[in-house]
């Protein structure tokens, strides 16, 4: 009996010996991967990009190549809505944070333009009269000219008769005797008459009053400058024949000068007249020019989709020069009172705006926010979801974006680990054995396609590309191809929705026409005169939804859904071989 007892308690040690080692052992990696889960939910392995791609062993991602992630590490864990990283992995990450803050928003608008010289600042020396200019004295163009200067001096017969009706009507005047009222006023009206003509034939009045007291007509009569300035064209030459009409000279005063800018109509609402500017040219490296906005074209370049901006620039040593290129900033107020981001804080999906707000040590919070208008220095204004004072993520939440969406997609699961099988994995159709006159409508609408890819990757947009690709997707549409019916149906709505689209998010309307146009090109793929071979490149981190593929001639990385932001994220997965050779 005795010997019954102590065994039982023997069993009964060595039990409660085995289950505080199993809790020492497991304990920790059972909290790690959430309650009600067995030991093995600490070994699963998920992709962060596609969180369907679930593992119970490292591995890589059979859609993009890209490597598992360990559900469970210590070092970023589910911590009520948000996201616990551990400090350690946040300087391994790369976070930097930035605070959110409130005050006047301002944008600086940036044009090219080319300088002119200011409409009211310069004259064209024409006649009235015919003649010979016996006497050239401003003779060499870029010659500086004083206000008053002697111009030139013009023999011209109806200027003699305008001489002698002045003489004729002053010697009237000077015999009519003082009491004789009404006589010495028509006199008077005479001379009058006389000098009036002598001013409408653009002779200054120092010249008419020594035509007044001369002895006899002067042969010649000089022409002088109205405004100080530089002689900027020459058309005429000492002793030339002169016609009524025709410009002899140009002086134009360079104190000032107008710049006229080109500015795209999105931004045209902007731009106001007063508004402060800063010029800057290459030729003059290293100084700023203020100037003032003084007009703003009412007609739209429909070519250019821009209108003409005029900026009155001050030019006080003679630094600019008419002709010249220049860039002008335009300083725009947006708002007296704005809560401000970094614009790299705020992640777009398309149709939300994502913050990831730092909390607590090494918590971090996704909030969705509504974003208004970009100010200078990259800011945007946050009409709603933030508050003065908030600390945000202004770097690196890429990263805490992928964790988020990973932790989530477990969380769904409840935390069980799938195996991808092979029916998981994605299917490729076999190419077609095409006709020429199939194979040349995918032609026609995969170099547009090349073509608009590059522009995207290069930060640009290139509309007659599209017009191309639109027309092209909607002949294949029409022609309702056998065998590829359903890869051309939607590729006129996917074109449209990327030519209707707002600019700043044709990167992502660009994601499922590019997912189209790739599966239709590896069905029918493209001839020589395409290219010899294309590649087949996946984004990693789409901005929509959608495969992120894209299709383009090098092996070089060039990605048009973010362009110059992340120009070379993104994988060669493979190539389309051109067919029909």
């Amino acid at each position: 009996m005795r010997s019954a007892t102590f065994a039982r308690v023997l069993f009964t040690l060595l039990l409660c010996a085995a289950a505080f080692w199993a809790g020492a052992r497991f304990g920790p990696r059972l909290f790690q991967g959430g309650s009600g889960h067995g030991a093995a939910a600490a070994e699963t392995w998920v992709c962060p990009m596609h969180p369907e791609v679930v593992l119970d062993h490292p591995d890589m991602c059979p859609k993009c190549g890209m490597p598992l992630t360990k559900v469970g590490a210590p070092s970023a864990k589910a911590s009520g809505p948000g996201l616990q990283i551990d400090p350690a992995m946040v300087q391994n990450m790369g976070l930097r944070v930035a605070s959110v803050t409130r005050g006047p928003l301002r944008r600086t608008l940036r044009a090219p333009g080319i300088l002119r010289v200011a409409e009211p600042r310069r004259q064209e020396v024409t006649l009235k009269v015919g003649g010979w200019v016996e006497r050239l004295h401003a003779a060499t163009e870029g010659q500086r000219i004083r206000a008053g200067e002697t111009l030139f001096e013009l023999y011209a017969p109806e200027l003699l008769v305008a001489q002698d009706e002045l003489r004729a009507a002053g010697a009237v005047l000077a015999a009519t005797p003082a009491d004789a009222a009404e006589a010495r006023r028509d006199a008077a009206s005479l001379v009058e008459a006389a000098r009036r003509k002598l001013e409408l034939l653009d002779l200054d009045a120092g010249t008419i009053d020594a035509i007044a007291t001369a002895p006899a007509p002067l042969r010649t009569l000089p022409f002088r400058a109205r405004i100080d300035g530089i002689l900027v064209e020459r058309a005429v030459l000492q002793g030339a024949a002169v016609q009524p009409g025709q410009r002899l000279l140009t002086v134009a005063d360079l104190s000032e000068l107008w710049l006229d800018a080109r500015v795209f109509e999105h931004d045209l609402a902007l731009v106001r007249e007063g508004l402060a500017t800063q010029v800057t040219l290459a030729a003059q490296p290293g100084r700023t020019f203020t100037g003032r906005v003084e007009f703003v074209q009412p007609v739209l370049d429909e070519a250019t989709r821009t209108a003409a901006v005029r900026v009155v620039v001050g030019n006080p040593d003679g630094a600019l020069r008419p002709g010249m290129y220049a860039q002008v900033a335009i300083e725009v107020p947006l708002a007296d009172d704005a809560v401000q981001v970094p614009g790299e804080a705020l992640l777009d999906t398309g149709t939300r705006r994502i913050v990831f707000v730092a909390k607590a040590l090494g918590h971090y919070e996704p909030r969705e926010v509504r974003a208004g208008r970009a100010g200078a220095d990259g800011t945007v204004e946050v009409l709603a979801g933030l508050v003065p004072g908030e600390t945000v993520v202004a770097s690196g939440q890429f990263l805490l974006d992928a964790e988020s969406r990973l932790r989530e997609a477990m969380g769904k699961l409840g935390g069980h680990a799938l195996h991808t099988t092979a029916a998981t994995q994605p299917q490729s159709r076999p190419a077609l054995q095409v006709d020429a006159a199939l194979r040349q409508r995918v032609d026609a609408l995969l170099l547009p396609y090349l073509k608009l890819a590059e522009s995207l990757a290069a930060d640009g947009y290139d509309a007659a590309a599209v017009a191309d690709l639109r027309a092209a997707a909607a002949t294949l549409a029409a022609a309702r191809p056998a065998g590829i019916e359903d890869l051309v149906v939607g590729l006129p709505a996917a074109v449209d929705a990327l030519a209707s689209g707002r600019p700043e998010f044709r990167g992502a309307h660009f994601v499922p026409l590019s997912d189209a146009v790739v599966r239709l090109a590896e069905v029918v793929a493209p001839s020589p005169a395409v290219a010899d071979r294309l590649y087949v490149v996946r984004c990693p981190m789409p901005p929509v939804d959608g495969q992120g593929l894209w299709l383009q001639r090098s092996e070089a990385v060039r990605n048009p859904f973010f362009g110059s932001k992340m120009l070379e994220c993104g994988d060669v997965l493979r190539t389309v071989p051109a067919g029909g050779r």
